[in-house]
């Protein structure tokens, strides 16, 4: 364990104070792998409250892993590594939960996985590289639900203890308590910025936003809280400030990426508005409900289109060409033949189903996508949960794959059609044929939502 700073014993005397054992491996180990002591504070509560425990994921069933919140030594974890090298069923292991053996094998390797300390050095930079990939909600997310289905109720219950923890380290280092920048009440403009200003009156706003696209007639938001000022966020904005009638030169405002304090009041409390903005919120009520139904329409024609081309091949054979694979990958952008499951989607979504795409050619790679759907560009409005994924959307998988969602996620299955696809059991990326297939959500790289 790293020497302690003189404010670190403040806050492990904090930690006992409410009542929590191992403060000084926890502090410690948070500053090591750069994670913020309050959302490491939070993990630990979480995943095990403070207790250096097994899990009981399995409950009490005959296969449920063994130990099941029993007393973490090094002879249980060593007969549960050679458990899971047999075959057998791992189980989470001490403060942070490691439960991948790959993570619980580092933690051998660094002081032994029974031990508090290295349990929190290896959680705590395993969260850390999540969240660097994903940024912080979906990292989060991921640490519990894995990187192809991150765990959103998780993380938000995760931040949800941050922000008790953040008040508390405050108090302890002589402040009042608040969890900076301020707190949840409107206190200042907001602007887009790189890395995303965070905090308590953004998470706020969030939900504001989310309850009055529910409350308004023709609006979609369904936000994720994660207390970030990204583009999802701006945009989810700008579609609820149509709605409640702020005037253009506000709405500018907002496409520009600031959402200044006046805006935040009026979407947090509508009874505000003025006699203008309520009037142009009803004149725009048409206008609303046609957006609405052209993108329910076009997910629809899309994935109608699609149907109708099951059992379409490329011809000849292993050409990636012929009629009429190769409209779809000249349309999409390419002059020849290409793997083309993206140009089948492309096709369907764009020509087909009408969505706002400036460049499909960029339909042509899922890492492309995955990017455009995350930064909420290229005609995606954002990227969404695989569990929350709906017809129209657009799927990529672990395995250089792209597919058009036609159908809810049920039973731990995507329901997709693809291009260039096997139609037997869908794992050939380069298969020649359009098919219909229910795959592993754990096969899922990212979801992505289009404007219609």
């Amino acid at each position: 364990m790293a020497a302690l700073r003189s404010d670190e014993h403040k806050l492990i005397q904090m930690v006992k104070d409410e009542g929590f054992s191992f403060g000084p491996a926890i502090v410690s180990e948070a500053r090591r792998a750069g994670v913020q002591l309050a959302l490491a504070l939070a993990l630990v509560e979480q995943e095990s409250g403070f207790r250096n425990i097994f899990g009981c994921d399995s409950g009490h069933r005959r296969n449920s892993a063994p130990w099941c919140h029993q007393d973490v030594t090094r002879e249980r974890v060593q007969e549960l590594i050679s458990l899971v090298d047999s075959g057998g069923v791992s189980n989470g292991v001490g403060l942070t939960q490691l439960t991948s053996i790959g993570l619980i094998k580092q933690a051998e390797a660094e002081g032994g996985a029974h031990t508090v300390d290295a349990q929190c050095r290896v959680g705590f930079r395993f969260l850390h590289d999540l969240i660097e990939r994903r940024h912080e909600r979906d990292g989060i997310g991921a640490y519990n639900g894995g990187e192809a289905n991150p765990n959103m109720r998780y993380a938000d219950s995760v931040l949800a203890l941050r922000a008790t923890w953040q008040s508390r380290i405050n108090r302890a280092l002589g402040g009042n308590g608040a969890a900076p920048p301020g707190d949840a009440e409107v206190h200042r403009d907001l602007i887009l910025t790189s890395p995303y200003t965070e905090g308590p009156d953004i998470f706020a706003l969030q939900r504001a936003i989310n309850n009055r696209a529910r409350e308004l007639p023709f609006t979609e938001a369904d936000l994720t809280m994660d207390r970030q000022l990204g583009p999802h966020t701006i945009s989810a904005c700008g579609r609820v400030a149509f709605a409640l009638g702020l005037s253009e030169a506000d709405r500018s405002v907002i496409k520009a990426g600031s959402i200044v304090q006046l805006t935040q009041e009026l979407i947090r409390d509508p009874s505000k508005l003025n006699a203008a903005q309520r009037e142009r919120a009803a004149a725009r009520a048409p206008e609303l409900k046609r957006r609405f139904e052209a993108r329910k329409s076009g997910a629809r024609v899309a994935v109608r289109w699609a149907r109708s081309k099951i059992g379409v091949h490329e011809n000849p054979p292993d050409s990636n060409w012929g009629h009429p694979v190769q409209e779809w990958i000249t349309f999409t952008g390419y002059g020849g033949p290409v793997f083309w499951c993206g140009c089948f989607v492309a096709f369907a979504v764009v020509k087909k189903g009408g969505a706002k795409v400036p460049d499909p050619i960029r339909f042509g790679y899922h890492e492309y996508i995955n990017e455009d759907a995350t930064a909420g560009r290229n005609g995606f409005e954002r990227a969404v949960s695989v569990n929350d994924a709906r017809p129209g959307d657009v799927a990529t998988f672990s395995f250089k794959h792209i597919g058009l969602v036609v159908g809810r996620t049920k039973g731990g299955l995507i329901h997709t059609i693809d291009g260039n696809t096997s139609a037997s059991d869908g794992s050939n990326p380069n298969g020649g044929e359009v098919a219909e297939h229910r795959r592993p959500v754990s096969e899922v790289m990212c979801v992505g939502r289009l404007r219609y």
